[in-house]
């Protein structure tokens, strides 16, 4: 028997982690941690675990320094604002070190600015790392479709996502291809957004990102934008097409499709 961690939501809403025995399975039916050495301010809600999904979806990482573990965000200097709110949110919960600066030389002459910050280093994110790694490579974590909700997505897509015409994409490519079809069942099945997988390029045809056509991007917007920073919106196109409303889908329907599907084997 192994030892993991599992994660779950308790009736008040409130987040708790437990340590339990099971065989090699890591799922986030847990995500509870106590005040524990003065690490967290205060237990981790719905909001909180939401702004972590969102994102290990995109452009954060989970970094294993011995036994513990600390969260690391980053972006390019432009985007400083969006990371300051992001640094705001995170350390009304957790102590963070303060962004830092960057700045790094490109073979070409070019300069790259960016900013980062993480949390401290603890094993109360331990948890983090177990539920989106395999060993160092980042996966799409097994039973995602049960606890990301449009805050999540929104975080996700302001790191990740962009504008191309009159649609948007995911940039997806640090996960495996078999496991993308996931990420787009969850948008069409959980949230009624239709999405496509599409090829990024003749240099990388192995990859591939989450597309958003045209037609749905007023559906995708109306679910995220009310958690979409005010420095972000330049990610949605200027011009929006669109049909009528996808109905919500059934919940009852939406449980069973992830219960059959292929990825409920082991990834």
């Amino acid at each position: 028997m192994n030892k993991t961690i599992f994660i779950t939501i308790s009736k008040n809403n409130k987040l708790y982690t437990k340590h339990l025995y099971y065989n090699n399975k890591n799922t986030f039916k847990l995500l509870y941690y106590p005040n524990k050495n003065h690490i967290m301010k205060q237990k981790w809600d719905r909001n909180f675990r939401s702004f972590i999904i969102g994102s290990m979806l995109g452009d954060a990482h989970a970094e294993r320094r011995k036994k513990n573990t600390r969260i690391i965000w980053a972006t390019s200097l432009k985007n400083k604002p969006y990371l300051d709110y992001i640094y705001k949110v995170i350390n009304s919960y957790t102590p963070c070190n303060k962004p830092k600066i960057s700045y790094r030389k490109h073979k070409n002459g070019t300069i790259y600015s960016s900013i980062r910050f993480s949390t401290k280093t603890h094993q109360a994110f331990n948890p983090i790392h177990d539920y989106f790694y395999n060993h160092k490579n980042k996966i799409i974590p097994q039973n995602l479709h049960q606890v990301i909700c449009p805050l999540a997505i929104a975080i996700w897509f302001q790191d990740d996502g962009s504008k191309t015409n009159n649609a948007v994409r995911f940039a997806t490519n640090s996960f495996p291809n078999n496991q993308l079809q996931y990420l787009s069942d969850i948008l069409y099945w959980k949230f009624g957004i239709p999405t496509k997988l599409h090829k990024t390029g003749k240099n990388t045809p192995h990859q591939r990102v989450i597309f958003v056509p045209t037609i749905y991007v007023k559906q995708f917007q109306y679910l995220i934008k009310p958690y979409i920073h005010p420095t972000m919106l330049y990610k949605f196109p200027n011009k929006i097409l669109t049909q009528d409303l996808i109905p919500k889908k059934n919940n009852q329907k939406i449980h069973q499709y992830f219960d059959t599907a292929w990825y409920n084997q082991k990834l």
